[in-house]
């Protein structure tokens, strides 16, 4: 479930919090979040008697931001879309020059930092940038850190840029990590152009992200308060063991074979359910039935009671033989 960092595999502790935050947790959040949408469609669409919960029943198409080379294989419908990589450009631009060169002699390769937008020194205390960095500062490779802002005591292995050109920097053949904080897109691109990872969820589903992406062995974690030597340890970890490699290049070369671009899949189911009206012929029956029907309870209480039925029906009948039997001990004993 969203934001419990689990895989698929659960031991019994683990289900046990899934399924509390599937269905109490995100069940009051949607009761909230369902509530405030059904204000809104009464505010503008006031002669309107739809409910968001009948809309959400009745989707025609859904486009999903992932891809099972990074998630967890799941049953979908025929109009239920994986698009992960649909921001990864069909001709990747090329680097500036001088950004080129700069990688090109990087005879021990190239590490990219990017940390999102929010990573700063107006969210960031200075000194976990300076902890980030100096992890960096004594590694033989080069190191990218996209920032916005100037650092103190820069390593001289550090280039820091405001803006970075993610899908050409990635696509180089010198990249050999990308530290990120676990951004769907970031992670997509980075196995798309297979570069192994070690991710810094920082909030919202990244730490769900990062979960996956140590799950299938092509990154590894640090966490917020990491230090500077644990840090360090870890990117050594990914870049000196082959199994990541091996991983993230298998995964790079299944994410590949897709047979079609992400950005292809989107633009023809919009136009299928464009010319199908909808494509109601592929909502399936359990989106309109309520809960008790969807799982079967009311079947399973006739179980339950036909069950409870037919064995008091035993007891009775074992008890009255017994009882007759009783009864004829007593009249011979008499006798």
């Amino acid at each position: 479930v969203f934001l419990t960092e689990y895989t698929h595999e659960m031991n019994l502790f683990q289900r046990i919090v899934n399924f509390a935050y599937k269905h109490f947790l995100w069940g009051s959040f949607s009761f909230l979040f369902y509530n405030l949408m059904d204000q809104y469609i009464q505010e503008l669409l006031p002669e309107s008697r739809l409910h968001s919960l009948d809309m959400i029943a009745q989707l025609n198409g859904v486009i999903i931001n992932s891809d099972d080379v990074l998630d967890y294989p799941r049953l979908r419908g025929s109009t239920v879309l994986n698009v992960g990589g649909l921001q990864i450009s069909k001709v990747i631009p090329p680097l500036s020059h001088e950004l080129a060169n700069w990688m090109n002699e990087a005879k021990d390769g190239v590490i990219l930092i990017s940390l999102g937008f929010v990573f700063g020194f107006e969210g960031v205390p200075e000194d976990r940038i300076q902890t980030i960095i100096q992890s960096f500062a004594h590694l033989k490779q080069r190191v990218i850190f996209k920032f916005d802002a100037e650092i103190k005591n820069l390593p001289s292995n550090v280039m820091i840029l405001p803006f970075v050109p993610q899908q050409s920097i990635l696509s180089h053949p010198n990249m050999v990590l990308f530290f990120t904080h676990c951004g769907m897109h970031g992670v997509m691109e980075a196995i798309y152009f297979g570069v192994p990872m070690v991710g810094l969820p920082i909030f919202v589903d990244q730490g769900d992200v990062c979960s996956k992406v140590e799950y299938r062995g092509i990154g590894k974690r640090v966490s917020k308060t990491s230090s500077s030597s644990e840090i360090q340890n870890t990117v050594k970890e990914v870049l000196n063991d082959p199994k990541y490699r091996a991983n993230i290049d298998r995964s790079s070369k299944i994410f590949r074979l897709r047979r079609t671009h992400p950005m292809d899949d989107v633009i023809w189911l919009t136009e299928y359910l464009i010319q199908t009206n909808g494509s109601a012929h592929h909502l399936p029956q359990g989106q309109k039935l309520n809960f008790i029907v969807y799982h079967s309870l009311d079947v399973l209480c006739i179980f339950i009671l036909c069950i409870t039925i037919f064995i008091k029906f035993l007891i009775n009948t074992i008890s009255s033989k017994n009882g007759i039997r009783n009864q004829t001990n007593s009249k011979l004993k008499k006798q």
